[in-house]
């Protein structure tokens, strides 16, 4: 587990890697991005798309309840 000062650190490093540029970061941007791995941006929009799918096959479920009687009477 790590501590809190070291998981600031890489969350700065983290959404620094997807939003700046070469120039300021002094290393290649989206380089954690390119190499596939799970950044804190990734992970958090990941989470976000998660949540819409699930909330569009739940409104989906609900409506399919309500209407297939209808359609079927």
């Amino acid at each position: 587990m790590c501590t809190s000062v070291v998981c600031f650190i890489q969350l700065v490093d983290d959404l620094l890697d997807f939003i700046s540029s070469e120039n300021i970061m002094g290393k290649p941007a989206s380089a954690d991005l390119k190499l596939g791995l799970a950044t804190a941006p990734v992970l958090f929009a990941a989470h976000q798309v998660n949540f819409v799918c699930c909330l569009q096959y739940f409104v989906f479920k609900v409506l399919q309840l309500c209407w297939n009687p209808v359609l079927n009477s």
